[in-house]
Formats: structure tokens, C-alpha cells, sequence
């Protein structure tokens, strides 16, 4: 089994990426948890195959979480630091737009 290396906290220019970068451990937060955090991102939810997939976004950071039906953590999908053009722990997903 894979391990997901949890957000560290990049800075830039002495400012966090984003909300996310703040949290050590993001698997222990649910979703309603981190929509609480990240509340001034973009959010996109979709679900796919019984999961819930969200994608939160701005202008520096964007991340993927994959949760269980029940809102528990499941995985961390992608992480994209726009800054400098860099994806970390990508998984190929389908993504359907509305």
C-alpha cells in the first residue's frame, strides 16, 4: 500500500499555499471539516464509482480529496502548487464537467 506524504508547509514569500498547508495531517478531517477550512476556495464536488471527489481551488493552489460515502478522508488525489507550475501525488480521475 502506498503512503500519502501529508501537506507540508510550503511557504512563498512568507505566505502558506493555501489553507491546506496549515493542516499536518489532512486524513484527520472529513469532509464537512475541510469545506469548513478551505470555505474561501472554489469547491467542486463530483462523485464517481460510490466515492465523493472534491476538488478546491484559487489562484495559487488547487487539491483534489477523495472521500468515502460517509464524508471520511479516503485519499489524496492531486495537489498543484500553480506558482510554479508543479502537480504532486497526481492520479488519473475522471472528471466530467457540468
Amino acid at each position: 500500500m502506498r503512503k500519502i506524504i501529508p501537506f507540508k508547509m510550503f511557504k512563498f514569500f512568507n505566505k502558506p499555499f493555501s489553507v491546506f498547508a496549515k493542516i499536518p495531517d489532512l486524513s484527520l478531517y472529513n469532509l464537512e471539516e475541510l469545506s469548513k477550512i478551505a470555505r474561501k476556495m472554489n469547491k467542486r464536488i463530483w462523485e464517481e464509482d460510490n466515492y465523493i471527489f472534491v476538488e478546491w481551488s484559487d489562484a495559487r493552489t488547487c487539491i483534489q480529496i477523495k472521500f468515502n460515502p460517509n464524508g471520511t478522508y479516503n485519499k489524496l488525489i492531486m495537489e498543484e502548487w500553480k506558482d510554479f507550475n508543479m502537480i504532486i501525488n497526481h492520479e488519473k480521475i475522471n472528471i466530467t464537467s457540468d
